[in-house]
């Protein structure tokens, strides 16, 4: 069985993503282990929009900013990403 190196945590403007991100890099920290925070844009199923779809980039990229600001003091690595396509579930995996 191979160990764990990282901790995954999908987040968004919820309280509960708050919370997750806390607890995720406190266990990261205790495992010495790198921490990715990643946001869902799955819009590009349904907005034909440029404008739009560069507004919500702008407010993944906040949050994103956001919660790693919130990891950086736990002494641990920590990446963002922003995941876009239309089955992220098979994008985070990746």
């Amino acid at each position: 069985m191979q160990g764990i190196n990282r901790v995954v945590i999908p987040v968004d403007r919820s309280e509960e993503a708050r919370v997750a991100v806390d607890q995720g890099s406190t266990l990261a920290s205790l495992l010495g282990i790198d921490v990715a925070i990643i946001s869902i844009d799955d819009s590009i199923q349904y907005i034909a929009s440029a404008a739009l779809e560069k507004k919500l980039r702008s407010e993944h990229e906040v949050v994103l900013d956001q919660f790693r600001k919130a990891v950086e003091g736990k002494n641990v690595n920590v990446a963002t990403e922003i995941i876009v396509g239309d089955q992220p579930a098979q994008a985070a995996l990746e």
